[in-house]
Parts: structure tokens; sequence; C-alpha cells
């Protein structure tokens, strides 16, 4: 059973079918997704539909004739972002703000190579996490390696 409620370790909580709308996260088969369309059932009124995308897997979920006053789940979604310090065999390192680490499996063959190039560039980049569910993946890559050298040019004037 998932952690629920108020708990700081919460994976979602409860929220009014009625006050869910388009771009909002919702919880659809035990997946964190992203609503895309919510519509009133026709001949019901008091029914929604939800058309969603599975934040991780990008596959396309709904749930059918909700009751606007019931409550369904909605997943605590973070965006976080870490300083990547190593990539080797697909394993990134990511320090994390207290000097600790971090490591996440890449499984984008792509993105390794990508990520491998620049670090061999001496680029600095942070990733950007996508937490929900229990689940994380890698969202976004920034090189802050420019705006570093600029910090540099203005500090000397």
């Amino acid at each position: 059973m998932a952690n629920v409620g108020g708990d700081a370790g919460a994976l979602y909580s409860s929220q009014r079918a009625e006050t869910i709308r388009k771009d909002n996260y919702i919880v659809i088969n035990g997946l964190a997704c992203k609503v895309s369309q919510v519509t009133a059932t026709p001949r019901r009124k008091a029914m929604l539909d939800f058309v969603a995308f599975d934040i991780f897997r990008h596959t396309r979920q709904s749930m059918s004739s909700v009751a606007s006053s019931s409550n369904v789940d909605v997943p605590h979604v973070n965006r976080t972002d870490y300083k990547l310090v190593d990539i080797e065999d697909g394993l990134a390192c990511l320090e994390l703000s207290d000097d600790n680490y971090k490591f996440i499996q890449v499984n984008d063959q792509d993105l390794v190579d990508r990520l491998t190039a620049e670090l061999n560039l001496e680029k600095k980049l942070y990733l950007t996490l996508l937490s929900a569910m229990g689940e994380e993946q890698i969202c976004g890559v920034k090189d802050i390696s420019d705006i570093l050298s600029v910090g540099r040019i203005i500090k000397r004037v």
C-alpha cells in the first residue's frame, strides 16, 4: 500500500475530482500522469472523464465516469536540479547540496553518450530529475559553463 496523506514522505494525496484541470497531475492505474483532457460525461453532468499521459513512460491513460464530488489521488511531483559529477556505464553520479552524492541509472544510451562527451569537454552540467510515486527520471540538462564564464568576467571588471 502506498504512503498517502499528510506524511512528509507521502507519494500522493487526495483531491476532489471537480478541481482537477488540464496540466494537473493525477494517479491513474497506480501511475503518475499529467492530465491532457477533462470532460463531463454528456448524459450525466456530475461525472467526469480524464485523459492523461504517464509522466515517465509517456503512455496514454484514461479514467472514466468519476463522480465530480468524489476524491481522486494526486501524486506529489518534484523537479530538482543536481550537479553532474561523473557518468560511467550509464550510472550518473550527482552531487547533492549537502556534499553527499546520489546515483541514478540512465537507460537512454544517446543521453549517456551526450553527457559523457560534454563532461570530457569539461562542461559544468546540471541534470533536472522529475520524481513521483517512487520513480525518478532525468527530464532536463543544463549547461552552466557559459554562465560561469560570464560571471567571472563580470567579477574581474
